[in-house]
């Protein structure tokens, strides 16, 4: 007996449109993360490099021209960097930490909706499984036991989609979150490496070291910012 996809969905009951609702809602979110993070790409040791070619020459004012004609987080890392490179490290520590912030927050946007998509498809296919099973067994004790393997076996298959249809969103919905949420703590590190190559060349020390007990960028804003 062959089934497509739209009799399926007409099969699994109401709790089939939820479904249908978070798996548009999951594939909009990877697609305008995945752009996102496509037009804010980069490549860190070429910006280094050349970041550090401008310093060598002494010129602050073309580093910091160099870092705001950037459209990426470590060019915007810089720029707030260099605009305060005449204040003392904990102005400096401030901004960068501000800053820094609102960067990770823009980067993460949307992500804890695909991972909440992730975590309660799975939830609502159980439940619509759960509840199928239930109407087909009160059916099969109002025939007073007169019904067949064959019968009790269409109603189990029929609660079974909605499982199936969850997993189906919620696998992809989970591959994608942990994809992004790698992306943001790397371009998280990424920023405190700018942070720390920029200290080494003008002799600053922006974060408290370690014996201060105040941790650095990475840690305290991936601490604050938990996916």
């Amino acid at each position: 007996m062959d089934y497509n996809l739209l009799q399926l969905f007409g099969k699994g009951g109401w709790l089939m449109w939820p479904l249908l609702f978070c798996s548009v809602a999951a594939v909009a979110i990877i697609i305008e993360r995945g752009l996102f993070f496509y037009r804010h790409r980069y490549d860190r040791d070429s910006f280094v490099d050349q970041l550090v070619a401008i310093i060598q020459k002494r010129d602050s004012i073309g580093a910091l021209r160099f870092c705001r004609d950037q459209e990426h987080v470590l060019g915007y890392t810089g720029a707030y960097y260099l605009d305060n490179l005449e204040f003392d490290a904990r102005v400096r520590q401030d901004v960068i930490r501000r800053e820094g912030s609102v960067m990770l927050d823009r980067i993460e946007g949307r992500l804890r909706w695909l991972s909440a998509i992730a975590h309660l498809t799975p939830l609502i296919g159980l439940l619509g499984t759960v509840s199928g099973m239930v109407v087909a067994f009160a059916k099969i004790h109002a025939m007073a036991g007169a019904a067949g393997p064959s019968a009790l076996a269409g109603g189990i298959w029929t609660a079974l989609l909605t499982t199936v249809f969850g997993l189906v969103i919620a696998i992809p919905s989970l591959a994608a979150y942990h994809w992004f949420e790698g992306r943001a703590d790397r371009t998280a590190r990424d920023m405190q490496y700018i942070v720390s190559v920029l200290d080494e060349w003008y002799g600053k020390t922006t974060f408290a070291d370690a014996g201060s007990g105040e941790p650095g960028f990475a840690e305290s804003e991936l601490e604050a910012v938990h996916f």
